[in-house]
């Protein structure tokens, strides 16, 4: 993914161009189809390619104009490693504190987030998610800081022009997490909230970097 990416960026790729066919990409750059897929899923979301079906489709590297380039800030790592530290303990905590009531309010936001009508939305039902995970564990400081996470990550997911399919897979992950709580698998819950982290960490690192 990064080598297509920087490719693009770096203009080896033009604008418009067309990319390989997959079994020939994939040759060329020495990965399996199935790795190639994945790059390919991340940079489509990044908006930094786009499929074109029928006669003469295929895959296509993007047109931008240069105000409309999204562009990651200089934190944005740090703000994906804090709120990987926050939502792992507060998953781990409120997995041993959750009442069937807050569980089923968690199950509903999930279903919500699957009904969901555009992007703006589901970011909506999506923060509420991750704001009841940290409520269930009684902790002030913990919800506040969540929250305070939430709002810098409401910042870069902005930046993904076409979340299409990142969002159902997210609601997967959502749903994840929320089946080892009612397991009261507190290190399971921990580590679905860190694959879901890693998850978007994944289609935001296909952007350009300021």
């Amino acid at each position: 993914m990064e080598r297509l990416s920087n490719s693009i960026l770096l203009g080896v790729l033009p604008p418009g161009s067309q990319l390989p066919p997959e079994r020939e990409l994939a040759v060329r750059l020495g990965v399996s189809r199935a790795t190639l897929r994945r790059a390919l899923a991340a940079l489509q979301e990044a908006a930094l390619i786009h499929a074109r079906a029928g006669r003469g489709g295929g895959t296509f590297i993007s047109e931008w104009q240069e105000n409309e380039r999204p562009i990651l800030p200089d934190d944005w790592t740090a703000v994906l490693d804090l709120r990987a530290s926050l939502e792992m303990g507060a998953a781990m905590l409120a997995t041993t504190r959750a009442g069937e009531a807050d569980l089923n309010e968690l199950d509903e936001l999930i279903t919500q987030m699957y009904e969901a009508e555009g992007p703006d939305t589901y970011r909506r039902l999506d923060v509420s998610f991750h704001l009841k995970i940290a409520e269930i564990t009684g902790s002030g400081p913990l919800i506040e800081a969540v929250a305070r996470a939430q709002v810098e990550l409401t910042r870069l997911v902005r930046l993904i022009r076409r979340p299409g399919e990142a969002l159902r897979v997210s609601n997967e992950q959502h749903a994840g997490i929320l089946t080892a709580m009612r397991d009261k698998d507190a290190g399971k819950a921990a580590l679905a909230a860190f694959y879901h982290n890693e998850s978007t960490r994944h289609i935001l690192s296909a952007l350009p970097r300021s």
